[in-house]
Protein backbone atom coordinates (compact mmCIF):
# COMPACT_ATOMS: atom_id res chain seq x y z
CA UNK A 1 0.00 0.00 0.00
CA UNK A 2 2.81 1.99 0.91
CA UNK A 3 4.09 2.38 -2.56
CA UNK A 4 0.51 2.97 -4.34
CA UNK A 5 0.23 5.62 -1.58
CA UNK A 6 4.16 7.17 -2.29
CA UNK A 7 2.94 6.92 -6.29
CA UNK A 8 -0.33 9.20 -6.08
CA UNK A 9 1.87 11.40 -3.55
CA UNK A 10 4.11 12.01 -6.34
CA UNK A 11 1.87 11.73 -9.39
CA UNK A 12 -2.01 12.09 -8.65
CA UNK A 13 -3.44 11.79 -12.22
CA UNK A 14 -1.96 8.04 -13.17
CA UNK A 15 -4.76 5.81 -12.39
CA UNK A 16 -2.55 3.04 -11.90
CA UNK A 17 -1.66 3.75 -8.69
CA UNK A 18 -4.87 4.63 -7.31
CA UNK A 19 -6.36 1.13 -8.91
CA UNK A 20 -3.78 -0.48 -6.70
CA UNK A 21 -4.43 0.95 -4.02
CA UNK A 22 -8.02 -0.11 -4.06
CA UNK A 23 -7.14 -3.11 -4.74
CA UNK A 24 -5.06 -3.85 -1.86
CA UNK A 25 -7.59 -2.50 0.51
CA UNK A 26 -10.24 -4.86 -1.00
CA UNK A 27 -7.85 -7.71 -0.33
CA UNK A 28 -7.52 -6.51 3.42
CA UNK A 29 -11.20 -6.22 3.97
CA UNK A 30 -10.86 -2.45 3.81
CA UNK A 31 -13.96 -1.76 1.41
CA UNK A 32 -14.71 1.57 2.42
CA UNK A 33 -11.50 2.83 2.21
CA UNK A 34 -11.40 1.09 -1.26
CA UNK A 35 -15.03 3.03 -2.61
CA UNK A 36 -12.84 6.13 -1.51
CA UNK A 37 -9.41 6.17 -3.23
CA UNK A 38 -11.91 5.58 -5.93
CA UNK A 39 -13.75 8.27 -5.59
CA UNK A 40 -10.66 10.42 -4.73
CA UNK A 41 -9.39 9.21 -8.10
CA UNK A 42 -12.61 9.93 -9.99
CA UNK A 43 -12.30 13.71 -8.27
CA UNK A 44 -8.46 14.25 -9.77
CA UNK A 45 -8.97 12.87 -13.12
CA UNK A 46 -12.20 14.87 -13.36
CA UNK A 47 -10.43 17.96 -11.83
CA UNK A 48 -7.13 17.90 -13.55
CA UNK A 49 -7.66 16.00 -16.84
CA UNK A 50 -11.29 16.33 -17.13
CA UNK A 51 -11.86 12.70 -17.83
CA UNK A 52 -13.77 9.98 -16.16
CA UNK A 53 -11.81 6.81 -14.70
CA UNK A 54 -11.33 3.88 -17.22
CA UNK A 55 -14.03 0.92 -17.72
CA UNK A 56 -11.39 -1.27 -16.03
CA UNK A 57 -11.65 1.40 -12.59
CA UNK A 58 -15.63 1.91 -12.87
CA UNK A 59 -16.03 -1.73 -12.52
CA UNK A 60 -13.61 -2.24 -9.64
CA UNK A 61 -15.90 0.17 -7.96
CA UNK A 62 -18.66 -1.32 -9.20
CA UNK A 63 -17.67 -5.18 -7.72
CA UNK A 64 -16.80 -2.72 -4.37
CA UNK A 65 -19.66 -1.53 -3.90
CA UNK A 66 -22.20 -4.72 -4.34
CA UNK A 67 -19.33 -6.75 -2.34
CA UNK A 68 -20.26 -3.82 0.63
CA UNK A 69 -23.66 -4.51 -0.30
CA UNK A 70 -23.79 -7.80 0.05
CA UNK A 71 -22.05 -7.53 3.10
CA UNK A 72 -24.46 -5.20 4.65
CA UNK A 73 -22.03 -2.61 4.70
CA UNK A 74 -22.95 1.42 4.53
CA UNK A 75 -20.10 3.98 3.06
CA UNK A 76 -19.47 7.24 4.29
CA UNK A 77 -21.49 8.99 1.37
CA UNK A 78 -24.14 7.58 -1.16
CA UNK A 79 -23.05 5.51 -3.84
CA UNK A 80 -22.60 7.90 -7.40
CA UNK A 81 -24.12 6.97 -10.78
CA UNK A 82 -20.97 5.71 -12.96
CA UNK A 83 -22.43 8.20 -16.07
CA UNK A 84 -23.75 10.40 -13.74
CA UNK A 85 -20.28 12.25 -14.02
CA UNK A 86 -20.78 15.91 -15.97
CA UNK A 87 -18.40 17.81 -18.19
CA UNK A 88 -16.07 20.06 -15.98
CA UNK A 89 -17.03 23.53 -15.89
CA UNK A 90 -15.44 26.12 -18.33
CA UNK A 91 -13.27 27.22 -15.51
CA UNK A 92 -11.94 23.97 -14.92
CA UNK A 93 -11.31 23.62 -18.63
CA UNK A 94 -9.80 27.15 -18.78
CA UNK A 95 -7.32 25.82 -16.15
CA UNK A 96 -6.40 23.05 -17.48
CA UNK A 97 -5.62 25.03 -21.06
CA UNK A 98 -3.53 27.14 -18.59
CA UNK A 99 -1.33 24.98 -17.17
CA UNK A 100 -1.13 22.86 -20.52
CA UNK A 101 0.68 26.04 -22.19
CA UNK A 102 2.68 26.73 -18.76
CA UNK A 103 4.47 23.09 -19.05
CA UNK A 104 4.46 23.01 -22.86
CA UNK A 105 6.72 26.34 -22.80
CA UNK A 106 8.82 25.37 -19.81
CA UNK A 107 9.65 21.62 -20.77
CA UNK A 108 13.44 22.07 -21.79
CA UNK A 109 14.25 21.07 -25.62
CA UNK A 110 15.29 17.83 -26.22
CA UNK A 111 18.64 17.57 -27.37
CA UNK A 112 19.64 16.79 -30.95
CA UNK A 113 16.04 18.46 -31.99
CA UNK A 114 17.47 21.90 -33.44
CA UNK A 115 16.83 22.09 -37.30
CA UNK A 116 18.19 24.97 -37.94
CA UNK A 117 21.94 25.39 -38.80
CA UNK A 118 24.11 27.60 -36.81
CA UNK A 119 25.77 30.97 -38.49
CA UNK A 120 29.19 29.72 -38.19
CA UNK A 121 28.73 26.68 -40.58
CA UNK A 122 29.30 27.23 -44.03
CA UNK A 123 26.79 26.29 -46.27
CA UNK A 124 27.69 22.92 -48.48
CA UNK A 125 29.77 23.09 -51.46
CA UNK A 126 28.21 22.78 -54.77
CA UNK A 127 29.80 19.73 -56.39
CA UNK A 128 32.20 20.44 -59.42
CA UNK A 129 30.74 19.67 -63.20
Amino acid sequence: MRCYLRGIEADPVVETFHVGLMRCYERSGRLTEAISAYRRMRQVLSVVLGIQPSVTSQGLYRRLLETQTANGVTSAGDPVEIGSVSPAPAWQTTRRAAVSARQQTSRPARVGAQTRQSPSRKPPRKPSP
